[in-house]
């Protein structure tokens, strides 16, 4: 966006941009040197499978992607939708949705972090019962500066499908969720729910 007016500047190259997976839900690291994204495919028995990958900028160039650790990519799962946030160790807090067993319902959101001291991501831990619920919770969005998680879910009371929810915290200790209200949400799904870097502008996606 430039003087009020949108400019498409193109794709990622093959590098992201697999050519027969699918490839969405890119977040870039606080620092911006590091670009998480998921790719997505069906299996033998049509079963949606996804998985977390990251790529590092070196000499101003996205660098091969890698899968990030089986801990977080469990087999047979679906591993998806990273945000990103910053450990009290200045590392890489990775929320992401998953459907992994041990959570409260469908597709939970989870959180982990990178030890640097280990060189390791650590075990992967559910949100608790605050954000996750028996329904759905998707599309994480963590704004660093204020603290407050944005998500979708539809397992809380809203308007209908999937409304827009907002917490304050990090890691495991959250407020009550709450709804952002009318008119963003709507009888419709709304998701994706993401704010510009100044918090003057925000962006979402509904099927109203």
């Amino acid at each position: 966006r430039e003087n009020g007016n949108w400019h498409n500047l193109g794709e990622f190259d093959t590098i992201i941009n697999h050519p027969i997976e699918h490839t969405g839900n890119g977040a870039f690291s606080f620092d911006k040197q590091r670009f998480y994204f998921s790719r997505c495919y069906k299996d033998y028995n049509h079963k949606l499978t996804c998985r977390i990958l990251f790529s590092k900028l070196e000499n101003n160039e996205w660098q091969e992607p890698e899968e990030l650790q089986e801990i977080i990519n469990l087999p047979f799962t679906i591993n998806t939708m990273p945000a990103l946030g910053v450990s009290r160790n200045n590392t890489d807090m990775l929320y992401f949705v998953s459907n992994r067993e041990e959570g409260r319902g469908g597709l939970d959101i989870w959180f982990t972090y990178f030890d640097a001291r280990r060189n390791e991501w650590r075990e992967p831990r559910n949100l608790g019962r605050r954000i996750n619920t028996i329904g759905d919770e998707i599309s994480p969005y963590y704004n660093i500066e204020t603290k407050t998680l944005y998500f979708s879910s539809n397992g809380h009371p809203g308007f209908g499908g999937f409304d827009i929810f907002k917490s304050f915290g990090e890691a495991r200790r959250w407020e009550d969720a709450v709804n952002i209200g009318y008119p963003i949400n709507t009888s419709y799904d709304e998701q994706y729910y993401i704010l510009s870097e100044n918090r003057s502008r925000g962006f979402f996606t509904s099927n109203r």
